[in-house]
């Protein structure tokens, strides 16, 4: 080997890796590092050969695209340096560690790789324990609301708790953490709604911890059903107008009484909340349908009387087979149409004659009156009824009867505690009765009617809390309309001996109501929020009736005189209870709520008895008296008076 006087150096590239934790940002000020830190790693690749490195590329954990030197001269000491930063996540608290690996690349090496890494600890911690997401009744405390302290995983004790609420009363306004790092305290709401509580620590710094509590009337204790839907609609009415800015004056007074009933829940004497709630309910409208079923009835009834008139002896005398009709029975005074007319005996008029005699005119009038006990869903209340049928109908022949009638009622009941309701209607109806005289018979009647009810519910209650007396007394008025379709259908023997008849019978009869929404107005004052809107609803009566009757015919010096007696047995197939869904017209969430009416008697009795009177001259007049028995809590009783003729 020949040297040159000195040696050549041999060229030998060469390289090293470093990675340090450059930087720390303490962005909890705890002195370590924690969730949410930020920590700066620098990577240096230094070069420790004789000969130049090119194109060094270097990559982190922390920063994949990295940074690229192109060349790095031979001299030692010169260096490519990459700066990369990460913030501490939920992941690395969970690793307990951050690291940061590095990787070197150049033309002339192979990777080399370095890595650093940094401790996590796990900062002090303010968490829910348990009691979150209660729902509570107003006025009531709720249940503990514990919070545990940590610091690095492990409790921390004799740290105080300070607490906060959105809403409500907190027991302590400070807790102290015990030696498992817990603590707890209670919330008592005023009115309903959701309130939120918050819990902090100073030393260690910790939270907030929050617990949402949902408080309500409806979870209060001793309420009907009913009652808790309503309370329900107030909790949820309550807090969305709350949050409004601008109000109408009906939402206004809507929050200030559920607000005035949830502090007078919260008073510690929420003794009378059901009958303030129970107040706020649609009761009045249970007395649509006991008006729809009597006044149909009513009306059934005076038809009823005039197909037992058609049916009525028909054996050639020269009256033509006129008859005084009783709701129930039938007497022949064809003289009461010569009388109306004028037409005399000598006339000769024969059964059925021409087309003329065949067709018939009838009115009937009746009154009822009534009460009913206060019950479970219904008011207590008394009614009178009163209505008007008239009819034109067309004897076929001496076997078949058909005929039309118009027919008027008004109806109108009282409140015990105030309010009531008034209805009118008219109604249509066909009739026909297909008979064998002094034999069976079938009768047949499809109706149909509108009505408009009238009703003033009566709104009023007391509100006693510490300081403040919220009295109201409203009268809430409505209108609305119905509709009614309703047939029956008949079939009976008549037997009679002399002046004695008497008959069995069998009806099946079917009523179905459609009562129209309704909304209430109220006049201004405390209360005037309280107005409802009653949704539209059906109601239908399904009914078989099993009867007997009895008739008595006496002549005397002056006329004729025939006292009647009937009995019926009723039994209701569809004995649901009805059901009333409103909401109140001031809340914003439109949260429905229902009443149930009470439960309808399945079996109930009907018996009657009046007198008909036939006097010289055609003069006939009769009544019917007829009590309702067996309806649970109701009294009823009408009273029935006609008069009929034919020309």
């Amino acid at each position: 080997m020949l040297l040159s006087g000195t040696a050549a150096a041999q060229a030998a590239p060469s390289m090293s890796v470093q990675v340090v934790l450059s930087g720390f940002v303490d962005n909890d000020a705890s002195g370590d590092v924690t969730l949410g830190d930020r920590l700066d790693f620098t990577t240096t690749a230094t070069n420790t050969g004789n000969v130049p490195l090119t194109n060094v590329h270097i990559v982190d954990s922390f920063d994949a695209t990295g940074h690229v030197c192109t060349v790095v001269p031979p001299f030692t000491g010169n260096t490519c340096q990459l700066t990369s930063s990460h913030v501490v996540d939920d992941a690395d608290v969970t690793a307990g560690i951050v690291t940061d690996s590095a990787t070197v690349t150049s033309s002339e090496l192979p990777p080399q790789s370095a890595n650093s890494g940094s401790t996590v600890s796990n900062p002090p911690a303010l968490t829910v324990a348990s009691g979150n997401n209660q729902v509570v009744a107003v006025g009531t405390p709720s249940a503990p609301l514990v919070v545990l302290l940590t610091n690095n995983d492990l409790p921390v004790a004799n740290a105080v708790i300070t607490w906060s609420a959105s809403a409500g009363t907190l027991a302590h306004p400070t807790s102290t953490t015990d030696a498992s790092g817990h603590a707890s305290n209670t919330l008592t709401l005023q009115h309903p709604g959701t309130a939120t509580v918050s819990a902090t620590s100073a030393s260690p710094a910790a939270g907030p911890a929050t617990f949402v509590i949902n408080g309500g009337l409806a979870d209060s204790p001793g309420l009907t059903p009913a009652e808790a839907g309503v309370a329900n609609a107030l909790d949820h009415a309550c807090p969305a107008l709350a949050h409004r800015t601008s109000l109408t004056p009906a939402e206004q007074d809507l929050l200030a009484q559920c607000q005035a009933i949830a502090a007078a829940a919260g008073s510690g004497n929420p003794g009378h909340l059901p009958d303030v709630l129970d107040q706020l309910l649609p009761h009045d409208a249970l007395l649509q349908t006991a008006s729809s079923v009597i006044v149909t009835t009513a009306q059934f009834d005076n038809v009823k009387s005039r197909l037992a008139a058609l049916r009525s002896g028909t054996n050639g005398d020269h009256f033509g087979g006129l008859a005084m009709s009783t709701p129930h029975g039938s007497l022949p005074i064809g003289s009461l149409g010569e009388a109306l007319l004028g037409i005399d005996d000598k006339d000769g008029k024969k059964e059925v004659g021409g087309a003329f005699e065949r067709w018939g005119f009838f009115a009937s009038g009746s009154f009822g009156r009534g009460d009913s006990d206060v019950r479970a869903a219904t008011p207590g209340y008394s009614f009178q009824t009163h209505g008007l049928t008239a009819g034109v109908d067309y004897r076929y022949n001496d076997h078949l009867v058909f005929g039309m009638s118009a027919g008027y009622s008004n109806y109108s009941s009282e409140v015990d505690f105030g309010g009531g309701m008034r209805t009118h209607g008219w109604s249509l109806s066909a009739y026909s009765t297909l008979f064998k005289q002094d034999s069976w018979y079938m009768d047949a009647v499809l109706s149909y009617g509108r009505t408009q009810y009238d009703i003033d519910r009566r709104v009023a209650f007391a509100i006693h809390t510490a300081g403040v007396d919220e009295v109201v007394n409203q009268l809430a008025k409505s209108s609305s309309d119905g509709r009614t379709f309703a047939g029956a259908l008949t079939f009976g023997r008549d037997f009679a001996k002399g002046g004695l008849s008497w008959g069995p019978y069998m009806r099946a009869q079917f009523s179905r109501t459609d009562f129209d929404r309704y909304r209430e107005t109220l006049l201004g004052g405390p209360g005037s929020g309280l107005g409802l809107s009653v949704a539209s609803r059906s109601a239908s009566s399904l009914q078989s009736v099993v009867g007997g009757k009895v008739n008595y015919a006496v002549s005397t010096r002056w006329g004729v005189v025939m006292p009647h007696a009937e009995l019926e047995w009723l039994h209701e197939f569809r004995d649901n209870p009805d059901q009333i869904n409103a909401t109140f017209l001031a809340d914003p969430t439109g949260t429905p709520f229902a009443l149930v009416g009470d439960k309808i008697d399945a079996d109930f009795f009907k018996f009657g008895t009046g007198m008909s009177f036939v006097f010289p001259h055609g003069k006939s007049g009769f009544f019917y008296i007829e009590r309702t028995l067996g309806l649970s809590g109701v009294k009823q009783t009408n009273l029935s008076l006609g008069f009929r003729a034919e020309f």
